[in-house]
């Protein structure tokens, strides 16, 4: 994430903002900043998703793969994350600076899909002990000077696997007298879901000063002591917590934050769940996307 070098008078003038709730854009403490998202801007992809915000931009593309089961999980398909974040983006992804960075992200996306009941691998297996659906989702950041990155690529991957389809498989055989064995419908109207809407999105709640506040700024980062990362389904349950920063959150404080980020990413969830729906029921729609 790009770095803000702020004065001490920034630093004052933002902390005491955000004390008296007013940010620099205008938003309240628990306001998103305003995103446009766009689904299938990959034609060679399953799915696809690219997110747009304040000096913030994201693309991810999916890809579905037939390959082995893993043998410690026989009955469920695979979901493999991988982040590129491009030299473009900030001076410090130039060489070799952006690769921690991307590691910890494909960390937390694996993190987030392992996390309970939050993406259905079971309908990705094809052959039970033998052959599964693998999802390898591709994110990379074009650019990331506006903050709270994190937060946003998860929104553009759960817009992405939402926008996924993988083709039906036919299974034929029972394993006993005759060899299990598939074939893939080319028919490219029968396709099928992969359960993306059950993806969760994250909140990350920073504190600044002695309030917490939601979708930082890079500004607003550069004076947070400490951070919560939150994950959320869409029933609104918390399926991550991980603290970050060099200042100590107490226990009330973390409670509100967990039930400001619950309210916040459930809303945030059915917003980009109705955003995707309406987006897939237009028909000619224009997409602005790239890659086409």
């Amino acid at each position: 994430m790009a770095r803000v070098a702020l004065s001490k008078a920034e630093k004052q003038y933002t902390i005491e903002g955000a004390a008296a709730g007013v940010r620099a854009d205008g938003r309240s403490l628990t306001d998103f900043r305003h995103l446009t998202l766009e689904t299938g801007v990959v034609s060679n992809s399953n799915g696809s998703a690219r997110l747009c915000s304040t000096r913030t931009d994201i693309l991810v593309g999916v890809k579905a793969e037939i390959s082995e089961c893993d043998p410690s999980h026989p009955d469920v398909g695979k979901a493999e994350f991988a982040v590129e974040c491009a030299s473009s983006a900030s001076p410090e992804f130039e060489a070799r600076g952006g690769e921690q960075l991307s590691n910890e992200i494909a960390q937390v996306l694996r993190r987030l899909c392992s996390s309970g009941d939050t993406l259905d691998l079971k309908a990705l297996c094809i052959i039970p002990g033998q052959t599964v659906w693998t999802l390898r989702v591709d994110v990379l950041v074009l650019e990331c000077a506006g903050g709270s990155l994190l937060d946003a690529i998860v929104v553009a991957v759960k817009a992405a696997l939402m926008n996924t389809r993988v083709p039906e498989v036919v299974v034929s055989g029972d394993g006993v007298n005759t060899p299990f064995d598939f074939d893939v419908v080319e028919d490219p109207h029968k396709v099928r879901s992969v359960g993306g809407e059950r993806f969760p999105v994250l909140v990350t709640m920073h504190k600044v000063g002695k309030v917490h506040l939601i979708d930082a700024s890079a500004e607003e980062e550069a004076c947070a002591r400490g951070s919560v990362m939150i994950g959320v389904t869409p029933e609104g349950n918390t399926c991550l917590v991980q603290t970050s920063g060099v200042g100590g959150i107490s226990m009330p404080s973390l409670m509100d934050m967990l039930q400001t980020a619950q309210k916040a990413g459930q809303a945030l969830c059915s917003a980009v769940s109705a955003l995707v729906a309406a987006e897939r029921g237009m028909k000619n729609r224009e997409k602005v996307g790239f890659l086409h």
